[in-house]
């Protein structure tokens, strides 16, 4: 009796590891999937998924280094009088995407914010919902430059 009760104990930890194995097959199979899905949203050239990036954002089209995608445009333009307080958070945004551990102000001369980082409290304050429905966007289907 006591071969049959460690027998059984034997195969439900058999049973129970093989259903680990398989949930964890199915979790990577599903991760790689929507991975695959998030890329396929974008254009593999980064630059132009930059480019489909800020296009989304109303107040960045026509906004120099946004179409083609130039950061050194962008940060000049954002040391313009020209944007508006949504288009200059959309720029910042932008350039968080870009690459989030540049500080803008310091190592790039940008005047605003400070902090030389996107703020997303002070961008949400900002924003309409089609500003907001674009970083959505990314947010759903995320690349990283």
């Amino acid at each position: 009796m006591n071969d049959d009760k460690a027998m059984t104990k034997h195969q439900v930890q058999a049973n129970e590891d093989d259903a680990f194995r398989q949930h964890a097959l199915r979790e990577m199979r599903e991760s790689i999937e929507r991975q695959e899905r998030q890329r396929a949203h974008w254009p593999d050239d980064l630059r132009l998924a930059m480019t489909k990036l800020a296009n989304l954002f109303p107040t960045m089209h026509g906004v120099p280094g946004t179409d083609p995608w130039n950061v050194d445009q962008l940060t000049a333009w954002l040391n313009t009088g020209a944007p508006s307080s949504g288009s200059r958070w959309a720029a910042m945004f932008l350039l968080c995407v870009w690459n989030p551990r540049t500080n803008w102000h310091k190592e790039c001369g940008v005047k605003h914010p400070k902090s030389g980082k996107f703020d997303l409290g002070l961008a949400m304050h900002a924003w309409d919902q089609q500003h907001i429905d674009a970083m959505k966007e990314w947010i759903e289907n995320p690349f990283f430059p």
